[in-house]
């Protein structure tokens, strides 16, 4: 996949594990102490504020279906689901955001159906679920492949597969790949380039940072822009991945009809034409694909 066709296993487990332990997805995000009730229901309500009328058509769409949720996080889309007549079940690799989960459930009076396992191999048979769910995880699993392969598989005939997947072709990726990139090259260059990246806004300022520290990698700075990342063991982003929709049909073999649409534009500087570029070069990549009634056969 362009400059990403290393290895992805190299990247190993552990260290994507410590980063999603240390920082259980949106946890950083809000002015309440982790694992508070407060805590999840700003988290909750801000997730429920940025929905889309799409986005919200596709959840309402899955009451009384089985539904499997690759990637969890401390279940802010599980809780929608739980409470709205979807038989839920939850997969997450990370034991603090699975803990925190089943805290968020249980406050809740929800049913907390979590196991901790790895994406690439799923603890259930063959042809499961109605519906598999994953939002904004498989591109952070270091064998993407083994993971797609994997929801996949557990996917009943008939079933829906919907995933969200960093955009390759997207004006983030262009922005970090053809500006950000080179800028922090130069700056890492200079003699006084630790003085301009301190003026720098906060997001270049900690990227610049983490490569002094732990070296220069096109990579390392794909992978620091997804997420909140700052220099220190465990705290910037160790892999995330971007495709295209050739590769999301290629990873998700074994699946037809597939339906793309784009969103998400962080960083665009201009008023207008907005919703334009952000339906043809927006950063979330959302799928739906189905899988063949004969796909058993």
């Amino acid at each position: 996949m362009s400059d990403q066709s290393r290895d992805p296993i190299s990247h190993g487990r552990e260290e994507a594990g410590a980063y999603w332990n240390a920082h259980p997805i949106a946890t950083d995000s809000v002015p309440h102490p982790r694992g508070t009730e407060e805590s999840f229901d700003a988290i909750f309500e801000r997730w429920e504020q940025n929905m889309s009328e799409r986005r919200l058509a596709f959840l309402d769409s899955c009451r009384d279906k089985r539904l499997l949720e690759i990637g969890c996080g401390i279940g802010i889309d599980g809780r929608y689901f739980s409470s709205h007549g979807v038989q839920y079940q939850a997969v997450d690799m990370s034991r603090e955001s699975l803990k925190l989960a089943r805290r968020h459930f249980t406050m809740k009076s929800l049913l907390p159906r979590f196991a901790n396992a790895d994406a690439t191999r799923l603890p259930f048979d063959d042809d499961t679920f109605d519906v598999v769910y994953s939002s904004g995880v498989l591109h952070h699993v270091p064998n993407m492949i083994g993971a797609c392969r994997e929801a996949v598989r557990v996917l009943r005939p008939g079933g829906t597969a919907r995933v969200m997947l960093y955009h390759r072709a997207s004006y983030h990726y262009l922005l970090v790949h053809w500006l950000v990139r080179p800028l922090v090259w130069l700056l890492l260059a200079l003699p006084f380039g630790t003085a301009i990246a301190r003026r720098m806004p906060d997001k270049f300022r900690q990227t610049y940072e983490i490569c002094r520290e732990d070296g220069f990698s096109a990579d390392r700075i794909l992978s620091i822009s997804t997420d909140a990342s700052t220099p220190g063991e465990s705290n910037y982003n160790p892999l995330s991945y971007f495709v295209t929709q050739s590769e999301v049909r290629n990873l998700f073999q074994g699946l037809e009809d597939f339906e793309f649409y784009t969103t998400e534009l962080k960083y665009y500087p201009l008023p207008f034409m907005r919703k334009a570029v952000e339906n043809r070069w927006g950063f979330f990549l959302q799928i739906t694909a189905r899988k063949p009634l004969n796909a058993s056969d």
